[in-house]
């Protein structure tokens, strides 16, 4: 008991006493979880890094630096991160220790989790979901490969930049291939929600495990709830291990048949029926998703955060088989809550090193291990010569066949990307597509590529306004952009209304002079890309309240016909049927001509009654 007092003592003291750790001056605190806390970053003097680049600093809290199996695992996760460089993995930049304080710096992801979208009403099409997945499996298939199994695979943990890049992040419980501590079989290390039935049961964990997380991930993602629901930890677990989930097209509809198909086979009880890696469920995504693509309008469908919930639970995606609750900063890694900056978090003076403190960064790291390495013998020389020259031949080959692509090869990766039909894939050549107009401004085909570039703008500015409105700092909204968000708004209610506000928004807008006499390039750009947006949405909207309008109008015209006939037999069931008409579509401009038809037959009955 005096122990653990002495040491939130001496962690409530050090939070207090530093401001620097290793090269990084501290800033605001991210977040706080059960082991550690986030901060923010900034290199200070780092021969690796760009002075001045920020960062995400986890600390271990000091109180569990001493504790049995804290520091270990904290280590362990440095250990799982060295190992891992790949676009769709957090990076790590180095760690140390400083007056017994381990910590590590990573890449700052300052987008939202997927958990984030989905607790602010974000609902994933299947496309979208597919998508993810494909990114998600490459980066299973990358760590796996380099000896490591994740096993705390959930939406909290795949982060989004501000380009819809996803991130795999926190591998605070992955488990090293080959090692027999910490978390080896029959340790319960996981969040239950998308735990898999071999860790549940206490089983061996393989790489498996991972892909049935993975299919739980995708579930959440398409049906806006988790595959299974409990009210405490033992029944989640029973669950896991033993009940089926219902199926995804209950809660979304549109999922293709083939994509819930890869989604059950990963969530297989028995490990031996998922897929031999998660190389192969890529393939199979990419295969589905080429077959059954076809141009769409948006990515997200928008979710009224008023209309009635649906029969599922709230989502809470982050219990921990040791009960704690943790709550993600927006691009942290799970395991740290919320928090903003306090005087608690950064002092005024820096704290004196002691011959304990170090920091080592990844490529120090690296370059030490090299020179570990013993010398060659003059055979191995000779033999090193030989793969020189080897190489050399293979390099001069890969010279010839890596030359910058040609007009028609950027060409071609760019259209079937815009095939696919959706912003993220277009999103993914955004970087050909600059190098096509850069290099090639005079081929013919440069319009059409300006085009495509300017919808990837256009929809990372409904993104943006989108994030702005729901996270409730739209005070930085131009007034044009505010009257677009309340029109879409409206669209779900009443897209009648939404269309007339669009309407009335580009007529004011549109060709007539700037809003302001100072108004500069990047404001008119942002005018009118906001403009843009706009007639794409009133497109959108128009297109489908069109086809709502005519399959409602075949409807009522049926039920209008049927009320004229039932006044014939039952003229009280009739003229009721009637009145109904009137009453439920008299307020609807498109159901003016049958609404003065039910009028006329209920005129036309009153008048024959009087005349008897």
């Amino acid at each position: 008991m005096k122990t653990s007092i002495r040491h939130l003592i001496q962690s409530v003291l050090f939070v207090k006493h530093f401001r620097h750790l290793g090269p990084y001056e501290i800033g605001k605190t991210l977040g706080r979880g059960g082991m550690g806390t986030v901060y923010e970053g900034t290199v200070r003097a780092q021969a690796d890094q760009p002075q001045g680049e920020r960062v995400a600093i986890k600390v271990l809290n000091p109180q569990f630096a001493m504790a049995e199996g804290f520091r270990e695992r904290f280590e362990a996760e440095i250990e799982s991160l060295k190992k891992l460089r790949h676009e769709n993995i957090v990076r790590l930049f180095g760690y140390g220790e400083q007056d017994g304080i381990l910590f590590y710096a990573m890449e700052l992801v300052d987008g939202p989790s997927l958990e984030d979208e989905l607790n602010a009403g974000e609902r994933f099409n299947w496309r979208e979901v597919t998508e993810i997945g494909i990114a998600v499996c490459k980066a299973l298939k990358y760590v796996h490969d380099h000896g490591v199994i994740h096993r705390d695979l959930k939406p909290a943990n795949l982060l989004l930049t501000d380009r819809r890049q996803v991130k795999l992040s926190d591998f605070g419980i992955a488990r090293l291939f080959g090692s027999n501590q910490l978390t080896q079989a029959g340790g319960l290390l996981g969040t239950a929600e998308f735990m898999s039935p071999e860790q549940a049961d206490g089983r061996l964990v393989t790489n498996c495990c991972d892909q049935y997380s993975l299919g739980g991930v995708l579930y959440t993602l398409l049906a806006g709830r988790c595959p299974l629901q409990a009210d405490t930890m033992p029944e989640m677990l029973q669950l896991q291990r033993f009940a089926q989930p219902e199926p995804v097209h209950a809660y979304a509809p549109d999922t293709p048949q083939e994509l819930e198909r890869i989604i059950m086979q990963l969530m297989e009880k028995n490990p031996e029926s998922r897929f031999p890696n998660t190389a192969i469920v890529a393939r199979q995504l990419e295969a589905m998703l080429h077959a059954l693509s076809r141009p769409i309008s948006a990515d997200f469908e928008i979710v009224d955060p008023d209309a009635p919930a649906t029969d599922s639970v709230p989502i809470s995606l982050t219990e921990t088989i040791d009960g704690s609750q943790h709550e993600r900063a927006s691009g942290v890694p799970d395991g740290a809550s919320n928090a903003g900056p306090s005087n608690a978090d950064v002092s005024t003076e820096a704290t004196q090193p002691t011959a304990r403190d170090r920091f080592t960064t990844v490529e120090q790291d690296e370059r030490r291990a090299q020179m570990r390495r013993p010398h060659p013998s003059p055979l191995a020389l000779l033999q090193i010569f030989g793969l020189v020259a080897s190489l050399l031949v293979i390099g001069l080959v890969g010279w010839y066949l890596s030359r910058p692509p040609t007009a028609d090869a950027l060409y071609m990766t760019i259209q079937t990307a815009a095939e696919i039909g959706t912003d993220v894939a277009l999103g993914r050549t955004e970087d050909e597509m600059r190098d096509f107009l850069e290099r090639f401004p005079d081929d013919p085909r440069a319009a059409q590529v300006g085009d495509y570039l300017e919808d990837i703008e256009v929809a990372r500015l409904d993104r943006t306004l989108r994030n702005r409105v729901r996270r409730s700092s739209s005070g930085s909204l131009t007034p044009l952009e505010r009257l677009y968000v309340e029109a879409v708004d409206l669209a779900e209610k009443n897209p009648h209304l939404a269309i007339e506000r669009l309407q009335a928004m580009l007529q004011l807008y549109t060709d007539g002079p700037p809003t302001d006499v100072g108004e500069t390039t990047s404001d008119a750009q942002r005018r009118e890309r906001c403009l843009k947006l706009a007639r794409r949405q009133l497109a959108q909207l128009q297109q489908q309240y069109d086809e709502s309008v005519a399959q409602q109008r075949d409807e009522l015209q049926q039920q209008l016909r049927r009320a004229v006939a039932m006044q014939a037999t039952d003229p009280g069931r009739g003229r009721a049927m009637l009145t109904a008409i009137v009453r439920l579509y008299g307020d609807k401009p498109w159901a003016t001509e049958f609404v003065q038809q039910a009028k006329g037959h209920i005129d036309a009955k009153n008048a024959g009654r009087n005349k008897r």
